[in-house]
């Protein structure tokens, strides 16, 4: 009899063992099942929130450049003649003016100040032409309007302060070698 119980005894120290074994490995899976979901959505947050830091910043720059271009309509009328004219009279036009604004200058300087673009692109509602620089050509140059496809890129108008309407639109294209580190 106590053989059989002792036999007994162990069986149940064994399923018992292997009960709380099992419980303890189901725990433990569980925990680290929900350990993985929260860093991969933490993860995805965190990327979630870059990304869109960095879209906001370039709108943003978008904006600005567009926002500078609209203070007046002197730098309106400036970006039209530089569409039009050959460049002698781009020159001669710049020269006469009484605030001095060299588009092409300015458009350097928009590179410069922001690392991340480029490309540039303005285009004036009656107009053929567009004006088009690059992070490399940042002066940039006079293309037809038929050539170009505007493909991924951000807009934003540019308003004439006096007739408060739009009369052309300035279109960046950013680095995008900051979303692929992310």
């Amino acid at each position: 009899m106590s053989r059989l119980s002792l036999h007994k005894l162990i069986k149940l120290f064994i399923l018992t063992l292997s009960g709380i074994i099992l419980i303890a490995t189901i725990f433990y899976v569980t925990a680290t099942v929900n350990s993985f979901n929260s860093e991969k959505l933490q993860v995805q947050n965190n990327v979630s929130s870059q990304v869109t830091s960095e879209l906001q910043n370039n709108v943003l720059v978008t904006n600005n450049i567009a926002d500078y271009l609209s203070e007046s309509t002197s730098r309106i009328n400036n970006i039209e003649q530089y569409l039009k004219n050959d460049p002698e009279n781009y020159t001669n036009f710049i020269i006469n003016q009484r605030e001095y604004f060299n588009w092409p200058e300015t458009s350097k300087d928009f590179f410069i100040k922001n690392t991340t673009l480029s490309q540039l692109q303005v285009r004036m509602n009656d107009n053929k032409n567009i004006f088009i620089a690059n992070n490399i050509d940042t002066t940039g140059k006079i293309i037809d309007n038929s050539r170009l496809s505007g493909r991924y890129m951000l807009y934003s108008p540019i308003i004439n302060p006096n007739l408060q309407e739009v009369v052309g639109v300035v279109e960046t294209k950013f680095d995008e070698s900051n979303l692929e580190k992310i």
